[in-house]
């Protein structure tokens, strides 16, 4: 019986759909090892490059889960943006109605306990309103589609319950601006690193840096807190880093105890159609 012949742009093929598998969290490394093994026997017989056959297979898919990623994390803004139009036009409209009826209800009572009972409902109302505000603001904020990505930030950090003895500096560095996209995601990193900062560094400075090179544009955010070891990361910053890495892009954190916390993030430009991306390095 004669034995079936694979070329090696099939087996490159049957890589390529092997790895887009494993990216999407349904593949089986047996399947990747057993192909690399034929695709090695083949490249042996023909003479062709194994290194290429997987290199190819190897970007092609990575090309693919930054496609898949990208699509999720479009959808998940757009989720954000439904709920925060939701809550602005439902909840936050009956609970300001619902406290403009205490006021007035409060302006008729007459017996000194009733109204401070109602001026204390009353406090509770509008600030289950300004609470909601502020969560509108952390799920779609709109300076985002208006301005710059500084700007942007810098509203963002005005809104951050910061400590008063924390101070915030900005650095603008930016001469253009990122992609709808690249800027969603340094947006969200800078909101996800800020909110840390606030709740738990104990910081007294935080620096907030801009910059661009010729390949993409780099966020940096600097404390002078407590630090952390690398073992202490936590989930905040994994959704960093795969924000980042999702488009192609890194993220880079230094930190030790008692030292501050330094996180960059790198993001590339986004090329034109049918255009590769020139990655950077940490």
């Amino acid at each position: 019986m004669e034995a079936t012949i694979v070329t090696t742009p099939a087996l490159g093929a049957r890589l390529q759909a092997a790895f887009a598998d494993l990216a999407r969290g349904q593949g089986d490394l047996a399947v990747v090892e057993e192909i690399l093994r034929a695709a090695g026997q083949d490249g042996e017989a023909s003479g062709a490059g194994l290194a290429e056959v997987v290199a190819g297979a190897f970007e092609n898919a990575r090309s693919s889960q930054r496609t898949t990623i990208g699509r999720l994390l479009r959808m998940q803004e757009e989720e954000r943006r439904r709920l925060a139009a939701e809550i602005h036009d439902d909840a936050i409209q009956a609970i300001s109605a619902a406290y403009m009826r205490m006021q007035l209800l409060g302006r008729k009572l007459s017996s000194p306990a009733d109204r401070e009972s109602c001026e204390s409902l009353e406090g509770v109302l509008k600030g289950a309103v300004q609470r909601l505000r502020r969560l509108t603001f952390e799920l779609r904020p709109v300076a985002l589609d208006d301005t710059t990505l500084a700007r942007a930030l810098a509203d963002y950090v005005g809104q951050v319950e910061f400590d008063a003895s924390v101070a915030v500096r900005l650095v603008d560095g930016l001469s253009t601006q990122p992609s709808d996209q690249s800027r969603l995601v340094l947006y969200r990193v800078a909101q996800e690193v800020l909110t840390n900062v606030a709740k738990h560094a104990a910081a007294s400075t935080v620096v907030v840096e801009l910059s661009e090179d010729a390949a993409g544009f780099t966020l940096r955010i600097e404390d002078d807190a407590q630090g952390f070891s690398a073992n202490q990361s936590g989930l905040g910053l994994r959704f960093v880093r795969e924000r980042a890495e999702a488009i192609g892009g890194w993220c880079r954190v230094d930190s030790e105890p008692g030292s501050g916390t330094n996180v960059q993030v790198w993001v590339p430009r986004m090329p034109a159609a049918g255009q590769g991306v020139d990655e950077g390095g940490p």
